[in-house]
């Protein structure tokens, strides 16, 4: 027999035998052994799916720090560790003030 298949008869046998062993025992254990089983399958499930959202978001901040990165390296000149955007250079031609005629 395959790994694979020894896995899956072991894993079904298991299951059998916790089915078992849950109609034999009391209804009282067998309400708290379902809660212990539930809370625990809960816990389990939330960290799954926290560590999934948590190592998706990850890349994603990866990206953006990436993509900011590179839009300040062609949109500004840089002076030492200082940068200075290209729009916030004052244009050659300042407008005059408007001349008060009255």
């Amino acid at each position: 027999m395959a790994l694979i298949e020894k896995t899956i008869a072991l894993t079904t046998a298991a299951a059998c035998l916790l089915m078992l062993v849950r109609l034999m025992i009391g209804s009282r254990r067998r309400d708290q052994l379902d809660r212990a089983v539930l809370g625990r399958w809960q816990r389990y499930s939330t960290w799954v799916v926290k560590t999934w959202r948590w190592r998706v978001s990850k890349k994603k901040a990866a990206k953006e720090a990436e993509a900011v990165i590179n839009r300040a390296r062609t949109r500004g000149d840089w002076d030492g560790n200082v940068f200075r955007p290209k729009t916030f250079q004052k244009p050659d031609k300042k407008p005059g003030k408007p001349v008060d005629r009255d």
